[in-house]
């Protein structure tokens, strides 16, 4: 049985930090905890740490990490439950977790490395636009603005493998016809959102109802030998959600028929 450190996310004595051990889990949801993030892994092997990230008033950020005592439990976490949809019906997503100052460097080589793109074609299509900014040097990523409808906007950011392609595409790419469009290019940078418009005082804005998640169970998949035990921890954590939900007690009886 898994000791209360471990399931409350602090990690016993451990040798040197091994990313091939530690995985980052998001998409969680504010409702589940860490006990019940610690069910989800433990099948796979050993949980040395298992931590969900909360903010300065207690809250869940939505995310947390688990470590593992053996490389090979965590590479059997992460292929069967990233993009598994969990008991709150939430798709996850599971990778290795990274230190601080290894994200900070790869956010920082990544922003260096974007250029944002404008006035293209609408009917340009992803592989096409890097295709045409492959010339200036290896592209990871194109990411297309899109409309809520899923129409794409004549904006895009195409991201370089190394800074100095960027700036090259910067450079030759900004001012060029594609498609009978003159395009723009530029370094992409941070956007600040708009703030919200303010509704105007005569009318009175509808009250924000959030309907509660769904509660049916879904499963990610399970070894057929630890199924009976797995469908009895995703009960045991419905019902503590359902008592969160209702209060400390047990959830509302239905009134016979007379």
């Amino acid at each position: 049985m898994a000791s209360s450190s471990q399931i409350q996310g602090r990690t016993p004595h451990t040798t040197e930090y091994d990313k091939e051990k530690n995985l980052f889990v998001k998409n969680l949801g504010q409702d589940l905890r860490q006990e019940h993030l610690h069910m989800l892994f433990r099948q796979f092997g050993t949980i040395t740490s298992c931590t969900i990230a909360k903010d300065e008033f207690g809250n869940s950020k939505g995310f947390g990490f688990v470590a593992y005592e053996k490389r090979e439990e965590a590479a059997a976490a992460m292929d069967m439950m990233n993009g598994s949809m969990i008991f709150n019906a939430r798709v996850i997503t599971v990778v290795k977790a990274q230190k601080k100052g290894e994200r900070v460097e790869m956010l920082k080589a990544r922003k260096e490395s974007a250029v944002f793109v404008t006035n293209l074609l609408k009917t340009l299509k992803d592989d096409e636009i890097k295709t045409i900014f492959s010339e200036y040097g290896e592209v990871l990523a194109v990411k297309r603005s899109k409309f809520p409808d899923g129409k794409p906007k004549k904006h895009a950011i195409v991201i370089f493998k190394e800074p100095a392609d960027a700036r090259t595409a910067i450079e030759r790419a900004s001012g060029q016809v594609v498609r009978n469009l003159v395009i723009q290019v530029e370094m992409a940078r941070e956007r600040t959102p708009s703030p919200p418009s303010t509704p105007s005082p005569s009318v009175t804005p509808p009250p924000s109802v959030t309907p509660p998640p769904p509660m049916g169970l879904q499963y990610p998949p399970v070894h057929p030998a630890l199924f009976h035990q797995y469908m009895t921890q995703m009960a045991m954590m419905q019902q503590q959600i359902m008592a969160q939900q209702f209060g400390q007690g047990s959830r509302p009886q239905a009134t016979p028929s007379q």
